[in-house]
């Protein structure tokens, strides 16, 4: 008798049964027990097989009693596996689904079982694969670690991992087939992410490797300017996504350059080539037309900042060739000058002598060979013991840019004779072939210091000669002053005299006046030394009321004089910078406008005005005469007569010497005009300008 194993599927179980060994056991037993009915005595050979059919029925008792265990095991590890199990039958209808697998995707067992084909879950795109497979199971071929998306309920998809396989019965049919799925959304993901990672790395390789080559054409710079855009124009292609469908083109100063597919396309980059703000140049790149690119889509954004970085670099490539240039011509133009300056200039940096033209080696005797061959600060012993320490001070701060700085100083250096010599030294940092050095320019003041030596000690000879001259001119003031005024005491004595004559009167009257012209003249030539001296302080000085005091004065000087007086004003406040010799001026010239007036009535008007010059606010007075006039020849030297003329002069010269130099002290101006235009004898006009006080 045969055993043949069949697999039934009853509500999700599994049941396994010797189906053929029971069915003849109770046929037999059915028969044996008829046979007992009608015999009683049992033969021996029956009692045997009766009890190996007992033996038969309780082991498929047992049996029974097993597969119920093995069913309540099969149907927990279904229900709560951690991936999704499903079952479907030969009309591809789900049959089972465990929970996990409903809950993937989002659907109750009642909305799935009987109702739903595996088909109806899967994206159409899967539809074609599924029936490829589901012929693989027809034919018993293996079906494993499948990838498929399945549509959620709501209509997201979620990517799974299957695997199935196929139950037959004896005769080869179909019977079901069971699947496992695994939830591979989230790796799907990662994988996606780390192709695209992987695709952007290479992109970047690309970009990177191109950046590379072009920033060492430019670095090197040894080749022509042609060599490097054609350099920058085969290396451009490889960065881009599909170099082969890749062109470039490079316009530069009016001259362009392609690589040698080039073509113009509608899929095209652009980037302006600046020099600082200047544009002097484009680079293009295009994808050539191509069914490829237009499927692929255009350039990548990154390739935007890939052109604008080539451009950024052959900008600055070529502003530092123009910086080079101009700077060659520049160092030419310096070699040419120095070459022909008088003065000794040189270049300090790193410690060595860069430059040296001619005149600095006539200045210190060495040649500039020797001073080229020269080691780091060896320069230092040109240097006078008493100057080394801070000439080497200022010579390390300006190599190395330092803004504290003293850039003009004498020292004293020592020559390659030993001959010690006075030097002006001007320095300061510059650049040179792009780095910081100190720029020194030489004088040989030997000479000058010597003279100022010499001077300084004629000077302190003036000084000496100076202070007794002051002390002089001080003692003969005081005596002078002394003398005029014992006169003028024995005079006021004579004249109260009842018994003298008239005539003698007269006389005394006029030995007054002379004594007290000879006072005034010695306080002006007191005041003059003063001026020469050195500038009085100026202050403010409220000019109108300095002259009223003035005007007072004159009234009381010149009682028997019909004088008449007029101020022509629009205001009575003006400040102007000035000193108390404000008021001897002003006496001065009015003196002058009374003395020398041969009229009865004396005519003196003055004018206050204001007048702007050079953007300086002045202060004008006018004091207008009806006097005896001043031709235009003294018109030009009254200002400006010598002592020698002046001793023969009738006392007006002094005074005005004394009048121009305060004034310009002033910082002012005076002269002197006829009162009627082209007629002096009608009368004068002395004019004083002087800036208002702010």
């Amino acid at each position: 008798m045969g055993i043949c194993t069949k697999y039934l599927l009853k509500k999700d179980l599994i049941v396994i049964v010797n189906e053929d060994l029971l069915n003849e056991s109770e046929k037999k037993f059915k028969s044996l027990s008829q046979e007992l009915i009608q015999d009683m005595t049992p033969k021996k050979e029956e009692e045997q097989e009766i009890k190996e059919y007992e033996i038969s029925i309780t082991e498929r008792r047992k049996m029974e009693e097993n597969l119920g265990m093995n069913e309540d095991l099969f149907r927990d590890f279904f229900d709560n596996a951690a991936i999704g199990f499903h079952i479907f039958g030969p009309d591809r209808i789900i049959t089972g689904m465990n929970k996990y697998e409903l809950n993937l995707l989002g659907y109750s067992l009642e909305e799935i079982v009987d109702k739903k084909t595996w088909s109806d879950l899967i994206i159409p795109e899967n539809r074609h694969q599924f029936e490829k497979h589901w012929n693989e199971i027809l034919d018993k071929k293996p079906v494993k670690n499948l990838e498929y998306t399945l549509i959620h309920k709501d209509g997201h998809f979620i990517d799974v991992l299957l695997n199935a396989s196929p139950r037959f019965d004896e005769r080869g049919n179909l019977i079901n087939t069971r699947g496992s799925v695994i939830d591979i959304t989230r790796r799907r993901k990662m994988e996606q992410a780390l192709r695209i990672s992987e695709y952007d790395l290479r992109e970047r390789v690309k970009e990177l490797n191109c950046l590379f080559g072009i920033s060492q054409l430019v670095e090197k710079s040894e080749g022509s300017f042609e060599e490097i855009i054609r350099g920058t124009l085969e290396l451009i292609p490889s960065a881009w996504q599909f170099p082969e469908k890749t062109c470039a083109r490079i316009s530069l100063h009016e001259q362009e350059f392609k690589t040698k597919n080039f073509k113009e396309t509608s899929w095209k980059q652009k980037a302006n080539i600046k020099r600082r703000d200047e544009i002097i140049g484009t680079i293009e790149v295009y994808y050539l037309k191509d069914k490829l690119i237009f499927d692929e889509g255009s350039f990548l954004k990154e390739k935007r900042n890939l052109i604008n970085a080539f451009a950024e670099i052959l900008g600055r490539y070529f502003e530092r060739k123009m910086a080079e240039q101009k700077s060659k011509e520049s160092e030419q133009k310096f070699r040419n000058f120095t070459s022909q300056s008088l003065m000794g200039i040189g270049v300090v940096q790193d410690g060595l002598i860069k430059y040296a033209n001619e005149t600095l080696a006539e200045i210190i005797g060495y040649s500039t060979k020797e001073m080229m061959n020269w080691s780091e600060n060896e320069f230092k012993k040109l240097f006078h013991p008493e100057s080394v320490e801070f000439a080497m001070e200022q010579a390390k701060k300006k190599q190395l840019g330092e803004e504290d700085v003293v850039r003009n100083y004498q020292l004293r250096i020592i020559t390659k004779t030993g001959d010690v010599k006075w030097i002006e030294n001007y320095s300061q940092s510059t650049l040179y072939e792009g780095k910081f050095a100190d720029l020194v320019s030489w004088i040989d003041i030997t000479d000058r210091r010597e003279a100022e030596e010499k001077l300084l000690e004629s000077e302190a000879r003036y000084h000496d000669a100076f202070d007794r001259t002051t002390f002089y001119k001080d003692l003969l003031t005081h005596d002078m002053n002394n003398i005029l005024q014992v006169i003028m005491l024995t005079l006021e004595i004579s004249s109260l005299d009842e018994n003298i004559s008239k005539e003698l009167k007269e006389s005394l009257k006029s030995i007054k006046n002379q004594v007290l012209r000879g006072s005034k003249l010695v306080s002006n030539v007191h005041k003059l030394s003063q001026l020469e001296e050195s500038q009085k302080a100026l202050q403010n000085i409220d000019i109108y009321n300095t002259l009223e005091a003035s005007l007072n004065f004159l009234k009381n000087s010149f009682k028997m004089k019909k004088i008449n007086l007029k101020v022509d004003t629009p205001r009575k406040n003006y400040l102007v910078k000035a000193n108390n010799i404000l008021r001897d001026i002003f006496e001065n010239i009015l003196i002058n406008a009374v003395i020398y007036n041969e009229n009865s009535t004396v005519e003196i008007l003055i004018r206050f005005s204001t007048e702007q010059k050079e953007g300086i606010n002045y202060i004008k007075v006018e004091f207008m005469d009806n006097g005896r006039g001043i031709p235009d020849a003294i018109k030009k030297i009254i200002f400006h007569k010598g002592f020698l003329e002046e001793k023969q002069s009738k006392g007006m010269g002094i005074g005005l010497t004394l009048v121009k130099k305060a004034i310009e002290n002033y910082n002012g101006q005076i002269w002197v005009e006829d009162k009627i235009a082209g007629d002096y004898t009608e009368g004068s006009n002395f004019i004083i300008m002087i800036p208002e006080a702010v």
